[in-house]
């Protein structure tokens, strides 16, 4: 309730009291209520970063909410001052904002576009923030300007937002012209395209012009042109595509007819009814690999034909040292033979009849006849590597190594004499029948020309290299200069 007591005096002098009480019930609910709105209204405010204002034209004098003292950094009322708000505005942004307000001010004007974005520096901190300012005019009868009200929203976050998209965007547009790649839209509502800048580049058309689907069949090289529509156009009508699906194909620019290849990928979007809302895709220029395939495959017929060329003169080159190496086992070998054959009888029954000398100059022939047959069957052998298949195994590398020693110590009488040392010999992984050939060539070359001096020693052994096996084998005979 509301009460109220009025004292008054009669004519004696006496002291009268007199109210009367009102049940103001329904009008505190309707305060509460309002007080309770303007809370709301506040919170609201704050959550979004919107604060509102208004100023009126016969006192100047503003009013804002805290919200707009906490977007500018403001603590005082007595800051607000058209003049110290424009301090808070970046510079860049000041003759701009002046050029909107100043007509409202001076003359109490509402502009077409009654809003303003612009960058401030905020008065506590110095923090750059964005804001949106919105604001219209009250009139009175006289359409004399009364009231400027409005709302100042912060819209920092929004613009973070708006160019990290256009940084983005950019980046897209930079990646595409890097690559080559377009982007397109055809909307099957209305049977309209919309194309990227880099398509139109690609495509040597005018990107301020209204395009239709003819137009970019027209850009498809006549010689593939019906072949090209016969497979995509039934899909593009009928919404048929399969996702991620592409298609190269050859173009001519429109505005200087150069040809061009072009790689198109594409997916349809479809509504709630599988019905298609939109084809949309890539395109990128790949003449440059179309070119280098082309080059690459003109390079391979070319190796090709000199491959078979290159064959052709080695199966000659077979042919001949086949021939060659018959002529070695057949022609060469037989003289040798009777050389030494005859040189080995004579050594055995006239030895007796021939001096020293003669002698000497008989062993010198019966030696050279064994080593020239010797030389011949290694060449022979040799010759014989190249058409054995090869069939690597496990091999114990330190047995075979032996069991050739022995071998050669049976048939050589001159190198029983010579130390042989065996160090430590890993196994290997190898063709064995080739790798007893190997060591047979090279122990009895290390045997036969240590076997001449005092003190001749082999030694045949294995470390590791570079975490690599290698295999050594070393004499100390005659040897020569590796340089």
């Amino acid at each position: 309730i509301s009460a109220k007591i009025n004292i008054k005096e009669d004519d004696n002098g006496k002291k009268l009291e007199y109210g009367y009480a009102e049940d103001v019930t329904e009008k505190k609910e309707a305060e509460l209520k309002l007080i309770e709105s303007e809370q709301r209204l506040l919170e609201a405010q704050r959550l979004a970063g919107i604060g509102d204002f208004n100023f009126s034209f016969a006192t100047s004098i503003w009013k804002c909410s805290t919200v707009v003292d906490e977007i500018f950094g403001l603590k005082a009322p007595e800051i607000y001052d058209v003049k110290n708000w424009l301090k808070l505005i970046a510079p860049e942004y000041k003759d701009a904002v002046l050029e909107k307000v100043s007509p409202i001010f001076q003359e109490g004007k509402t502009l077409p576009e009654h809003y303003i974005d612009c960058k401030i520096y905020r008065a506590s901190d110095g923090a750059e923030r964005w804001i949106s300012v919105v604001g219209e005019i009250q009139y009175n009868s006289n359409h004399k300007p009364v009231i400027l009200k409005g709302t100042v929203q912060d819209i920092t976050e929004r613009k973070l937002i708006e160019k990290k998209l256009e940084l983005s965007q950019q980046r897209l547009l930079e990646s595409q012209s890097i690559a080559h790649i377009g982007g397109f839209t055809y909307e099957y509502a209305d049977h309209t395209w919309t194309c990227s800048a880099m398509l139109y580049n690609i495509a040597g058309l005018d990107g301020e012009k209204f395009l239709e689907f003819d137009d970019w069949v027209n850009l498809i090289s006549k010689d593939v042109q019906e072949e090209m529509l016969g497979k995509v156009l039934p899909l593009i009508q009928n919404g048929n595509i399969p996702h991620g699906h592409y298609l190269d194909c050859k173009i001519k620019r429109a505005d200087n007819g150069e040809t061009r290849w072009i790689s198109l990928v594409g997916t349809i979007e479809y509504d709630e009814s599988g019905n298609p809302l939109r084809f949309k895709g890539t395109a990128q220029d790949i003449t440059e690999r179309k070119n280098a395939e082309d080059e690459v495959k003109r390079l391979n017929e070319s190796l090709e034909g000199e491959v078979e060329m290159r064959t052709a003169e080695l199966k000659q080159v077979n042919r001949e040292l086949e021939a060659f190496n018959y002529t070695v086992s057949h022609d060469l070998q037989n003289p040798i033979r009777s050389l030494n054959g005859f040189s080995n009888l004579l050594i055995k029954e006239y030895s007796q009849q021939l001096d020293e000398e003669g002698k000497e100059y008989l062993n010198i022939i019966h030696t050279s006849a064994k080593r020239m047959s010797s030389l011949i069957n290694d060449l022979l052998a040799f010759a014989k590597l190249g058409k054995v298949a090869v069939a690597k195994v496990n091999v114990d590398m330190n047995k075979l190594v032996r069991d050739e020693v022995e071998q050669i110590q049976k048939i050589s009488t001159n190198i029983q004499n010579t130390k042989i040392v065996f160090s430590n010999i890993e196994p290997a992984f190898c063709d064995p029948g080739l790798m007893k050939q190997v060591w047979n060539n090279l122990i009895g070359n290390a045997l036969k020309y240590s076997s001449k001096i005092k003190n001749a020693k082999v030694e045949i052994g294995s470390k590791e290299i570079n975490k690599e096996t290698v295999y050594y084998i070393r004499d100390n005979g005659a040897g020569f200069d590796m340089k």
